[in-house]
């Protein structure tokens, strides 16, 4: 099949490249960092300028368009909402169009984030309550998306896995600093549905092969769990002093996510679908050791 993919040198556009580029006909865009991969085409596109998102998908004539690329850092989205909102909504909106002329299907990857994070197992039917600018821009292109005809919504949970040297995920940055014995500060009071970063491209993979459109999924691990015990199954598993791990409270840092306490996510609808069964942390971490 083939497929355009943005956000090609982030984190999930990454693993989607590397785990399905043997099985698809990847096009991945990128904006600044250019990426080499065997079997992979990468094109430099900023998704802001419409006339050559236009092009690019007139060229590559896709039969579905995976669109990851996103400002995904709270605290960025804060201090500069005119680009949070020109790359998050307006690049959405010019992606998407773009699609529709060529008659894609589109995946669009929203996130765990447009949930209040005031309560627990929250499903696609739970009232979204974004409580940072990031997150509302992820809802509001969400609404962009529903205009199409043919269109997947996922809900991003806090992925986990390796990455590459332009983009990083949690359990990236527990590796470095707990390798080189260095003491990290982890949200005791923080809770997430962490989905391994293999299984969110093979969900990924299967929506996109089947006859399912215009639906939203939450797209989680099987596991509620805080970013603590996260992080002292990630020492377990890879043998480091769980010693080093300190357990802070959200409020005792000064974070753009304050509020978000509880985003974990009811993962049935999508579960069902699946033809495999996504991952609790232990099962994800001893994936992630093996890879």
């Amino acid at each position: 099949m083939k497929i355009l993919l943005t956000g090609g040198s982030g984190f999930l556009g990454w693993n989607f490249c590397k785990a399905l580029r043997f099985k698809h006909e990847i096009t991945a865009l990128y904006l600044q960092h250019e990426l080499f991969l065997e079997k992979c085409q990468f094109q430099k596109v900023d998704i802001r300028n419409r006339d050559d998102v236009f092009e690019i998908v007139k060229k590559v004539q896709p039969e579905s368009v995976v669109h990851t690329a996103a400002i995904t850092s709270v605290q960025l989205c804060e201090q500069d909402r005119e680009l949070a909102y020109s790359v998050n909504v307006e690049g959405t909106r010019n992606v998407l169009e773009a699609s529709a002329e060529v008659g894609a299907k589109f995946i669009y990857i929203s996130t765990d984030l447009v949930y209040s994070g005031d309560g627990s197992f929250f499903t696609e039917d739970t009232p979204p309550d974004p409580k940072s600018y990031y997150a509302q821009t992820k809802l509001e292109a969400e609404e962009v998306v529903k205009t199409y005809d043919n269109y997947i919504i996922l809900r991003l949970a806090l992925m986990y896995g390796w990455g590459n040297v332009f983009t990083n995920s949690f359990s990236d940055w527990l590796h470095t600093e707990l390798r080189a014995k260095r003491k990290v500060k982890v949200f005791v009071d923080q809770f997430r549905s962490p989905i391994y970063a293999v299984d969110a491209v093979m969900a990924i993979d299967e929506l996109i092969s089947k006859d399912i459109r215009n639906e939203i999924f939450n797209l989680g691990g099987s596991e509620r769990i805080s970013r603590y015990d996260f992080a002292l199954k990630f020492a377990d598993v890879f043998g480091y002093p769980q010693d080093l791990i300190v357990p802070v409270p959200m409020d005792s840092v000064k974070t753009y996510l304050a509020r978000a306490k509880d985003c974990s996510l009811n993962i049935d609808k999508i579960q069902s679908v699946l033809s495999f069964k996504l991952k609790n942390v232990d099962e994800g971490l001893n994936s992630a050791k093996k890879s």
